[in-house]
């Protein structure tokens, strides 16, 4: 392990800069909680609120007939998309699943 010795003066400008990156990063978290993915779905939510199979629900992503957004391996649904889907197929989701 290397030991780095610098002066007090640029130690303390480095702590500075750190805590003016914390304030920016809590302002921006602060500023995006209405865009926040707590008001969206996964997969084993919409499964539970749909009464579907993880199967099935890819189905449903696979002809584009429930919107989403994928973060990494991830799938998000927004509660309206769920709710529109429901009110416009009700009776057909397992028609269009099998």
């Amino acid at each position: 392990m290397d030991i780095v010795i610098i002066e007090r003066k640029t130690f303390d400008l480095l702590l500075e800069s750190v805590k003016a990156l914390t304030r920016k990063v809590d302002f921006l978290l602060e500023k995006s909680k209405d865009r926040s993915l707590a008001k969206w779905m996964d997969s084993e939510d919409v499964c539970k609120a749909l009464n579907l199979s993880k199967r099935s629900l890819q189905s449903l992503r696979d002809k584009d007939l429930l919107p989403c957004t994928q973060i990494g391996r991830k799938f998000y649904y927004k509660p309206a998309d769920v709710e529109n889907f429901i009110l416009h197929s009700a009776g057909t989701i397992e028609a269009d699943c099998v």
